[in-house]
């Protein structure tokens, strides 16, 4: 996550070619990559940014330091095959399939208060369908929480498109309200607290699980959606309490139940 002033501005998506397929993005206030097709986080605390010297100082000085905070912040997180914050897929059944890697991307818009890029996927198998996929993923300055409009489709009939947050090992406080559309994992890193949330639209959704299990990184919570004309748009991002914007699980709560009341009753303009 990003900590860092109202007026940030934020860079395009940063490509990082030595390692497979990923990419990073920041827009205050939060920092994130993309890693398969889960969404990672990195946790930070200042006002500029670190995308490149983190990752400068993890080729040319001393590997894998991004997972030392020391006064910036750090990346303490782990998505592994799960879904992280907001990754997607098809559940069948128990099982959820999801993509791997994304094959292309695309930058469509970068500016002050907003950057916008594309992801495509290849083909991939969801029990017996081959699925195709693409996001646009937009990210505005100030909000810690990522527009994702997931477009998806098959060559057979899909049952659904699931969001996902991990649980780690499970040891956090869950929170949801299926009916204003949202859910969150609020858990404690290191010394500090991190909440996780997911907000859709609730015409869009069909279920909630909290699905626990003792196989690795597969406790998650689901948001069990149904695409509306082979897409389905929803939020997703976090909030460190180190970074001084949320001190409490009912803070984190508090600013996910306002965002989702707007996402409920967007904003309409008319005139005459």
């Amino acid at each position: 996550m990003v900590m860092a002033s109202p007026t940030s501005c934020c860079s395009k998506p940063t490509y990082r070619p030595r390692a497979p397929r990923r990419l990073a993005w920041r827009r205050a206030p939060r920092r994130c990559r993309l890693l398969s097709s889960g969404m990672d986080c990195w946790l930070k605390r200042v006002g500029y940014p670190i995308i490149d010297k983190w990752y400068g100082r993890h080729v040319h000085s001393t590997p894998f330091a991004y997972h030392t905070d020391t006064g910036e912040g750090y990346d303490p997180y782990h998505v592994g095959t799960s879904r992280g914050v907001g990754g997607t897929g098809v559940l069948v059944g128990d099982k959820l399939y999801v993509s791997r890697n994304f094959t292309t991307y695309k930058v469509l818009a970068t500016g002050p208060i907003r950057t916008v890029f594309e992801l495509t996927y290849a083909p991939w198998d969801a029990a017996g369908r081959t699925v195709t996929e693409q996001k646009i993923i937009s990210l505005d300055l100030g909000s810690n929480l990522t527009r994702y409009e997931e477009r998806i489709a098959a060559d057979k009939p899909l049952p659904n498109c699931t969001i996902g947050l991990t649980l780690h090992d499970a040891k956090g406080e869950v929170k949801a309200d299926r009916s204003a559309g949202w859910c969150r994992y609020w858990e404690k890193i290191d010394d500090s607290y991190l909440g996780t949330g997911v907000v859709v639209a609730p015409s869009y959704l069909l279920d909630y699980q909290d699905h626990r299990s003792s196989d690795k990184d597969a406790n998650q919570l689901y948001m069990v959606t149904r695409p509306a004309y082979g897409k389905v748009v929803f939020y997703a991002g976090f909030g460190w309490q180190k970074s001084g914007q949320f001190a409490t699980a009912a803070a984190w709560d508090a600013y996910l139940a306002e965002f989702a009341r707007r996402v409920a009753s967007p904003l309409a303009v008319t005139w005459q």
